[in-house]
């Protein structure tokens, strides 16, 4: 299983408690001065640091026997090696291609454009590469495989 790196995970924290903080001194607030709009400011910083602990806590990518699982912070796919057609790195998270041509991304894992333009390999692309053999394909083009080194 992948999951953001550690350093991505402390920081998604950090956010998302510091919004959370915001959140309680925005009700605080809103009590303290008997100002209900400040109520709107603790639900919209209460939204933001959900949805950073939900990236933080959910974001992973596995391989199964027979499927990759794709745990995005909203939702989870499961997508069976019959149907990949192609998987890719990239800015967003590891895109994976269905033969039917839908396209979904594992958010947990990116690949930086600065990565991509100095052809350095990343995390990325050892899912990538992972998933590719688990599901009989080849790497994608211009993807430099652990043997390119």
């Amino acid at each position: 299983m992948w999951r953001p790196s550690p350093a991505a995970r402390i920081l998604g924290a950090a956010f998302s408690l510091f919004f959370a903080a915001v959140a309680v001194v925005a009700i605080a607030g809103a009590i303290a001065h008997a100002d209900i709009s400040m109520i709107w400011d603790a639900l919209l910083f209460s939204a933001i640091a959900a949805a950073v602990g939900c990236y933080v806590g959910r974001a992973a990518i596995r391989v199964t026997p027979d499927a990759v699982i794709i745990s995005n912070p909203f939702r989870t796919r499961t997508i069976a090696f019959s149907s990949i057609a192609a998987v890719s790195p990239g800015y967003y998270g590891v895109t994976i291609t269905t033969r039917d041509g839908a396209a979904y991304t594992a958010m947990a894992i990116q690949k930086t454009n600065l990565s991509r333009w100095q052809g350095r390999r990343t995390r990325a692309d050892e899912v990538t590469d992972a998933v590719c053999s688990a599901a009989g394909l080849r790497a994608p083009s211009g993807h430099r495989s652990q043997a390119d080194h």
